[in-house]
């Protein structure tokens, strides 16, 4: 499943992923839902107005891969969100992460210029006390029974308005990590 508008929701389902995107606002999912009806391809794809924490509740150990991109900046309890994500995940599934790291440099792009001087986002989108170090988020994915398989660094570039990989994780990064498989 993914969390989302069904910005990343409508390309996986195209890829032949089943996929389910929850969002904890009933605003958003009404707009990925609606969005959805202009596509016949997408009949499969479901929306669920749910917060992942009631969402794990009835889904434990339901799915292959988890995303969750651009979410974690936006929540306070972390550990309990992250929780919850992997309580969804089936024994050795992915789970992807992407974020913004919690540096100066990070404030000073994320939030001072795309949301205070270029408008890319509403201001007040971000808070910098919210945002997540790399080590940190991979230390609560430890606490989680996850490994972390990889960390890299994104940008976006603003020309083509398209994500790119690049080597520092000092503004946004992506994670991916591997629930732990039971042992008997």
């Amino acid at each position: 499943f993914e969390f989302s508008g069904g910005f990343l929701c409508e390309p996986l389902t195209r890829l032949g992923a089943s996929v389910t995107g929850i969002d904890a606002t009933e605003e958003l999912i009404k707009i990925a839902d609606a969005h959805k009806s202009f596509d016949k391809s997408l009949e499969s794809l479901n929306y669920s107005w749910t917060t992942v924490e009631e969402f794990s509740v009835q889904n434990k150990e339901s799915f292959d891969a988890i995303v969750s991109s651009e979410v974690v900046e936006h929540v306070d309890q972390k550990k309990i969100f992250l929780q919850s994500c992997v309580d969804c995940l089936k024994p050795g599934g992915s789970f992807f992460l992407t974020t913004m790291s919690k540096t100066l440099v990070a404030n000073v792009v994320g939030i001072c210029i795309a949301e205070n001087i270029l408008n890319f986002l509403p201001k007040g989108t971000h808070d910098h006390n919210k945002f997540i170090c790399p080590h940190n988020l991979q230390r609560l994915l430890e606490e989680c029974d996850c490994t972390t398989r990889r960390i890299h660094g994104m940008t976006l570039n603003p020309v083509t308005r398209q994500w790119i990989w690049i080597d520092s994780t000092d503004i946004n990064y992506a994670l991916h990590a591997i629930k732990n498989s039971k042992t008997n």
